[in-house]
């Protein structure tokens, strides 16, 4: 019996979110690294500060499912970026959508020290 089993390299897409106060994007990139489509929550009629919401957030991960499942996948792997609102939901909306998401990972950066105080 195998307590480990050795995961294969699969060649999946990757749904790319960028998250931020202001505004939500996410790019959907093949296993080659071309870009088939990108979409904001600009794109579907959100303006202002109303871009930045959680429920722009959902409703972009909704029609953002739709379009992989159209173009012929089931299973992806997931990166998100940034600390903006709706970034928990993501993962949930795409699967209530019907895709199964064999990794997420999260590629928000940090700083380490900051910027150099100022001389007194």
């Amino acid at each position: 019996m195998k307590i480990f089993q050795k995961v294969k390299n699969l060649r999946v897409p990757t749904l790319f979110f960028s998250f931020s106060n202001n505004n939500t994007i996410a790019s959907l990139v093949n296993a080659n690294g071309t870009s088939l489509f990108t979409i904001s929550s600009g794109h579907l009629g959100y303006k202002g500060t109303k871009k930045g919401t959680q429920a722009a957030s959902q409703h972009l991960a909704f029609i953002i499912a739709q379009k992989t499942i159209k173009s012929g996948f089931r299973s992806l792997s997931l990166e998100m970026k940034g600390l903006g609102k709706g970034r928990n939901s993501v993962v949930k909306d795409l699967q209530k959508a019907g895709l199964s998401t064999i990794k997420v990972f999260d590629a928000t950066l940090c700083p380490y020290n900051g910027c150099r105080i100022m001389k007194s």
